[in-house]
């Protein structure tokens, strides 16, 4: 099973937990783990139902004994640094894969603490990660990411909010230094909302769970939760989540194409060019004569590459073409559903691979090194060896 995020209006560990159990009433099962954890005497849960613009969702807090209130950045309690943490999960009886979650989930924020304030992660006394709340958060979510049985997470891009929040070390703005330290590296985006959408406990969770930033494409919705967060915005505050199964006939992804034109490179250097980005991650690379300015006869290099391996690509090509620019484009694909399966000819290996639309074979093909191989040990021509393979195929009814 997968879940897609939709974090439209930001994400936080209570957002997140209200969602998971939006998605399925596990929280007898919650507070039965949770318990293990031997914080009984210093917080409690409840579950709330709270309707936004008419959707119903699920509040979910951690209200603590000394102040019964679920507020961030404001509690009073003592601080645990991340060795406290860690122990208190490992001594408890969640599985050993919600305690690796949120030990990870953890440590990223740790290393985004201790990075901001320029310590080691084992000086650092957690504020916002040591509060009860944010520790009961992210175990929480732990471990209904396990009960769930989630094998892969996707998310939207991740919305920042604006202005400024208070924090045990004053004014800050959004988002908070720790939030955008965390943040790094992945898709965000402003928005004109006045507040924090996105916490560091929730920028932490994404940032671990989710394997693709992307929109939702070719799958199948399950269920929908909805987790409400604590503040009111000019647009629905609560979190948005899908089970979602892939579809079984074609599927959609989205990839990066870049582009330059050279009209000083040789036809060497271009072919080195292709090697290079093809042995390092480019899904394919061509090359288009073209006419350039000036009337010089150039090449246009075209490649075609997983969003992830951008900063790769880019630097490949600078750093083995004569260019000074590159456009960069992202495109929708359409993908057929593979499988591939092996056939033996005189004791070579054949690997086919095979196509699927809406559950049907509509096309195959033979891996050309492994017909090639066959051709150079038995002296055949290609299209012998591939006769003999249909030929083979039809006879056993493969």
């Amino acid at each position: 099973m997968d879940l897609y995020i939709d974090a439209f209006s930001g994400i936080s560990g209570d957002k997140m937990v209200g969602a998971l159990l939006s998605l399925e009433n596990n929280f007898d099962y919650l507070k039965e783990i949770l318990s293990t954890l031997n914080l009984n005497n210093e917080y409690r849960i409840e579950l709330n139902n709270k309707t936004i613009n008419g959707i119903y969702s699920l509040k979910f807090d951690v209200i603590l004994e000394e102040n019964h209130h679920h507020e961030h950045s404001t509690h009073s309690h003592s601080h645990r640094n991340i060795k406290d943490i860690y122990s208190l999960i490992e001594n408890s009886k969640i599985s050993e894969r919600a305690k690796s979650i949120a030990k990870d989930i953890f440590k990223i924020i740790g290393e985004a603490e201790a990075k901001v304030h320029k310590k080691n992660i084992e000086e650092i006394h957690f504020h916002e990660v040591g509060a009860i709340d944010s520790i009961i958060d992210i175990v929480s979510t732990a471990i209904l990411i396990d009960k769930l049985n989630i094998n892969n997470v996707y998310s939207s891009a991740i919305p920042l909010g604006n202005g400024f929040i208070e924090t045990q070390h004053g004014i800050l703005p959004v988002p908070a230094p720790a939030t955008a330290e965390i943040l790094k590296g992945l898709p965000v985006y402003s928005t004109d909302i006045e507040g924090e959408l996105t916490t560091p406990t929730g920028a932490a969770i994404v940032k671990y769970l989710t394997k693709e930033f992307r929109e939702l494409k070719n799958e199948k919705i399950l269920k929908i939760g909805y987790g409400s967060g604590t503040k009111d915005f000019k647009i629905p505050n609560f979190l948005r989540v899908f089970l979602i199964e892939e579809s079984q006939n074609e599927y959609n992804d989205t990839i990066m194409i870049f582009e330059t034109e050279v009209d000083d490179m040789t036809g060497e250097n271009a072919g080195f060019l292709m090697e290079n980005l093809l042995n390092n991650g480019a899904l394919d690379v061509f090359i288009t004569p073209v006419i350039m300015k000036k009337s010089r006869p150039g090449f246009l290099i075209t490649i075609l590459s997983k969003i992830e391996d951008k900063e790769k690509i880019i630097e490949i090509v600078f750093n083995n073409s004569s260019t000074f620019g590159i456009r960069e484009y992202l495109v929708n694909r359409h993908v057929l559903k593979r499988k591939s399966r092996e056939v033996f000819f005189q004791g070579e290996i054949i690997r086919i691979k095979e196509g699927y639309y809406k559950d049907k074979l509509i096309k195959s093909s033979f891996e050309y090194e492994d017909i090639k191989r066959v051709c150079h040990k038995f002296n055949l021509s290609f299209n012998d060896v591939i006769e003999k393979i249909k030929s083979l195929i039809s006879e056993n009814s493969f």
